[in-house]
């Protein structure tokens, strides 16, 4: 069963005992501990007031030593006297004060709202504004007119976000031209040997990534899924083999 004697009760049951002279309770478990806390916060009050205490002591004493040894304080002059100070001057500001503006009377009113156009006036305005309206015509354009072509220019600029592609010079179209011509329609069994190659570079690439994560130490982490990778385009190699041997020259 745990005791409920508080930290107060304990240190007053210890004091009941007779203590060498100058024992201090709330020195007994430190500071470094909430128990030692609040003890410092019980008896630990005086501390200050001692220290400053003992400060003032070991002042007067080293000053008494001093005066022993001869030396004297400086005189004090009492010449100067408080008149002779300068007394710093007030500074006065001067800030502006307004009034307040008196409201405007009726016959203020009417002379600033006296230049108004009457309805008659405005509706005789807007009504030559139609018929010159319509004797303009369209507005024209301020700048030159684009032509079909400069509107497929600007469009192929917008298209690439600022960046269109060069346009080839007449000497590239003429040769681009020469090579679809030559081109021919390629065999089965070229297209068979073009897949054949391919499905072999996959199988190339993925052995290169495995040894490159063997000398990183992650060889264990993809080495399933690459694995699988490589055995599937084993098979499609074994496949394409088949049909090769099956397709005449």
């Amino acid at each position: 069963m745990r005791s409920s004697a508080s930290p107060r009760r304990l240190v007053q049951e210890s004091s009941e005992v007779s203590q060498p002279e100058g024992f201090r309770p709330h020195e007994l478990l430190g500071r470094g501990n909430p128990a030692g806390k609040l003890l410092y916060a019980l008896y630990g009050r005086d501390d200050a007031k001692n220290a400053g205490q003992d400060f003032n002591a070991r002042n007067r004493k080293k000053h008494q030593q001093k005066l022993e040894s001869g030396w004297t304080p400086p005189p004090v002059d009492h010449s100067r006297s408080r008149s002779d100070v300068c007394p710093m001057t007030k500074v006065n500001v001067r800030v502006p004060k307004f009034g307040r503006r008196a409201p405007d009377s009726a016959a203020d009113l009417l002379a600033k709202y006296k230049g108004k156009k009457t309805v008659d006036a405005i509706r005789e305005q807007q009504e030559i504004e139609k018929v010159l309206d319509k004797s303009r015509g369209p507005p024209l354009a301020r700048g030159k007119l684009l032509d079909d072509r400069e509107k497929a220019r600007l469009a192929k600029f917008m298209e690439y976000n600022g960046k269109p592609p060069r346009e080839p010079t007449q000497r590239e179209l003429e040769l681009q031209a020469r090579q679809r011509a030559a081109l021919r329609p390629r065999t089965e069994r070229e297209e068979l040997e073009e897949m054949f190659a391919k499905v072999v570079r996959e199988i190339d690439e993925r052995k290169a990534f495995l040894d490159d994560m063997a000398r990183q130490g992650r060889y264990n982490e993809f080495a399933g899924t690459i694995r699988g990778e490589i055995a599937e385009r084993v098979r499609e190699m074994s496949r394409i083999d088949q049909m090769l041997l099956n397709t005449p020259d």
